[in-house]
């Protein structure tokens, strides 16, 4: 695999999807040359008109032998498939112990499907406290906890993992402390490109380049063996948007980060891993055609 061609690891999500089945999601990104997150899970309600669509996706205890076969055959048909497990209603580092376990045996169950489609990278959001005076110690010693247990899991699996940073989650330095105590070649960081500098518009404002400047810092601090796995959209800043930013927007949609900087910073530390597109649009045809000009231009960047 080389830097000159990036455009075999350029793929969506399936959570910007709606009202579709995995298998309507993959036959749709495979025409358009694009590669495939499976993100769990296919019960929740994502968008709505106000009606409710449940988000496009897979749910493990549901999914089983046969349907798992039937979408390995149809991802390997993609130029790169990933797992992402879901964000909603777990929590790997709550107090409640059963509540706990619980999470930890749904990412288990993320890695396993993974295995079992032949997806090579599989990823996760980290644990919340449940309390105000849970300590960040105590919040590590969880999370790494969790990495130590994945990763034998992932290292037997040959499939690399690691947590990703979210919204107001987004501390280099609590992440680094996690990976400083996990001793696998397989565990390192998701990093979601706009979600390091949401909830940090005061810190950006009137300042041009401060918020592109704070994501190459982050390429710059984990390096090319440490990411496992690029969440690639801009983020829109307007007065208009409760909070003040919108992320989640097409790389053309936003003003906050200029992602040919972005992507050149990942091409010159020669990153090889998964680019995953996560741009919100109205309907699948939109999507598509914000996902493929976002790959046209990471192609242009780092090589086709």
């Amino acid at each position: 695999m080389g830097i000159n061609n990036s455009s075999h690891r350029i793929g969506v999500t399936s959570w910007v999807f709606s009202n579709m089945d995995i298998f309507e999601i993959a036959e749709l990104l495979r025409k358009n040359d694009l590669g495939l997150e499976i993100h769990l899970n296919d019960f929740d309600n994502e968008v709505g008109n106000p009606v409710g669509f449940v988000q496009g996706g897979v749910w493990p205890r549901t999914f089983d032998q046969s349907q798992r076969q039937r979408l390995k055959e149809v991802v390997m048909e993609l130029p790169v498939v990933t797992v992402h497990g879901t964000p909603y209603d777990v929590n790997i580092a709550a107090n409640n112990p059963a509540l706990r376990e619980e999470s930890v045996r749904q990412y288990e169950e993320a890695m396993n499907l993974a295995r079992d489609i032949g997806a090579k990278t599989t990823t996760y959001h980290q644990g919340k406290p449940t309390s105000q005076v849970v300590s960040e110690s105590i919040m590590i010693s969880r999370h790494v906890e969790f990495a130590k247990r994945i990763s034998r899991r992932a290292e037997e699996y040959g499939i690399r993992t690691g947590f990703e940073n979210l919204e107001k989650q987004d501390d280099f330095e609590y992440f680094a402390k996690i990976r400083q105590q996990v001793d696998s070649p397989n565990w390192g960081h998701h990093l979601d490109i706009a979600q390091v500098i949401m909830g940090r518009r005061g810190e950006m404002s009137g300042m041009p380049g401060t918020a592109t400047e704070l994501v190459l810092d982050w390429i710059d601090g984990l390096g090319r063996e440490t990411i496992v796995e690029i969440h690639a959209h801009n983020v829109l800043g307007w007065s208009g948007v409760p909070g003040g930013m919108l992320q989640h927007r097409a790389f053309e949609d936003g003003n906050c980060l200029d992602m040919q900087r972005i992507f050149g910073k990942l091409r010159d530390i020669e990153y090889e891993g998964p680019i995953i597109l996560e741009i919100l649009e109205s309907t699948p045809e939109k999507i598509i055609e914000s996902s493929v000009r976002a790959k046209n231009m990471i192609c242009e960047v780092m090589g086709r």
